[in-house]
């Protein structure tokens, strides 16, 4: 398995984010990846909350599943409700007004209605990506669609990619 140590440890992988919430270095967005259950990235107050992972020049990858840990404690009100998982070769696929013929991220998930309840009584969980069988990309990138609680911010423990045809998985 490989662990992130920082926003870009171990090279090729660079990890981004819409924002985080200053609470120290146990809550950057890299955290989601160090496979540290104590450590999350816990976003800042302004969305869209997004968190995304680079494979790396030449390093697109097709994904095969893909396990979020958002446990009871500290921020459980923070854990997301909804979330939609999306692949592309450039991160300006995601840009507001990208440049005319920029090919738009392709879903390859979406996760609804997932309650405090929910995450309480199964905070490990394991997802299936829907449409990423056949395609690889460079840039994963996880966006928040809706929140469980009235706080601005999102708390994700772990998100561990799982890759096809590999028994590597990324934490």
């Amino acid at each position: 398995m490989v662990k992130m140590t920082s926003y870009n440890t171990p090279v090729p992988y660079v990890v981004d984010y819409s924002s985080d919430g200053g609470s120290g270095p146990t809550t950057e967005a890299w955290q989601a990846f160090a496979g540290d259950d104590a450590r999350a990235w816990v976003s800042g107050v302004t969305g869209p909350h997004w968190i995304q992972l680079d494979w790396g020049s030449g390093g697109a990858r097709s994904l095969r599943s893909y396990q979020m840990y958002c446990p009871d404690g500290l921020f459980a009100s923070l854990n997301p409700n909804s979330w939609d998982i999306e692949g592309a070769d450039d991160p300006i696929s995601w840009d507001p007004s990208p440049p005319p013929g920029t090919p738009e991220p392709i879903l390859l998930s979406r996760v609804t209605g997932m309650t405090l309840a929910l995450w309480s009584a199964q905070p490990r969980r394991n997802f299936l990506y829907t449409n990423a069988l056949t395609v690889a990309f460079r840039y994963t990138r996880l966006t928040v669609t809706a929140l469980n609680s009235g706080d601005p911010r999102v708390t994700i423990n772990e998100w561990v990619v799982s890759l096809l045809g590999n028994a590597n998985r990324l934490y």
